[in-house]
């Protein structure tokens, strides 16, 4: 069984937007949840691999296409005040300003592999995409006005639509909603089963056993 065991998110703000935050604990494959522990498997590390990059890599930029697997939340109004702002236009598409997150979360080097603890994990997404654990779990802002439009000088409500002549300003960060993208889907779990299914058959064969 593999499983998107939930993330215990530890933020502590030292001074402004210095945020240290772990994902605790993280996504997982533990192997010996897939086949019998004997002395011909004692190292895990090829369908562990193999069902990170033929199975967890995909699955996880689905979720980026797919908006979330379920659905992400909307955008803010503040949030795509903002995107039109900085000249980024407004778009519905959620965590893909830029592609970074994106190609962080689909790279295998953000994977631990752990072949005789028969384990594979993700413990980091790496500083400079560290916002990425904030859409992961969800953070509980300072309220504040992240984007806040500001019309003749005076700070308007959140869901105000930015005119002509507004300004947006960058306040403390507000809150943002969990929207997951290292998650395990259920059809994930069949497909690495097989993966370890296949191996195991291969290794069996290796030590003698009739096919």
């Amino acid at each position: 069984m593999v499983s998107m065991l939930a993330s215990n998110m530890r933020a502590s703000a030292a001074s402004g937007f210095g945020i240290d935050i772990d994902i605790e604990p993280s996504p997982i494959i533990l192997a010996a949840q897939f086949v019998a522990i004997g002395a011909a498997f004692e190292d895990f590390t090829e369908p562990l691999e193999k069902s990170v990059k033929d199975v967890m890599m995909p699955s996880i930029r689905k979720n980026f296409q797919a908006q979330g697997r379920p659905p992400w939340a909307p955008l803010s109004q503040a949030t795509l005040n903002r995107r039109r702002q900085d000249g980024r236009g407004i778009t519905g598409r959620i965590l893909s300003r830029t592609t970074a997150l994106l190609r962080r979360a689909t790279s295998f080097g953000i994977w631990k592999i752990e072949g005789r603890a028969g384990q594979a994990y993700v413990s980091d997404l790496g500083g400079d995409v560290w916002y990425g654990k904030l859409h992961q779990e969800g953070f509980e802002g300072s309220g504040g006005g992240i984007g806040r439009i500001v019309r003749g000088g005076v700070p308007q409500i959140p869901s105000a639509s930015l005119r002509a002549g507004d300004t947006v300003v960058e306040g403390f960060a507000g809150d943002i909603p969990a929207r997951p993208f290292l998650v395990v889907q259920p059809e994930d779990v069949d497909d690495i089963e097989d993966v370890f299914g296949n191996w195991a058959y291969v290794v069996f064969i290796r030590h003698g056993w009739p096919g």
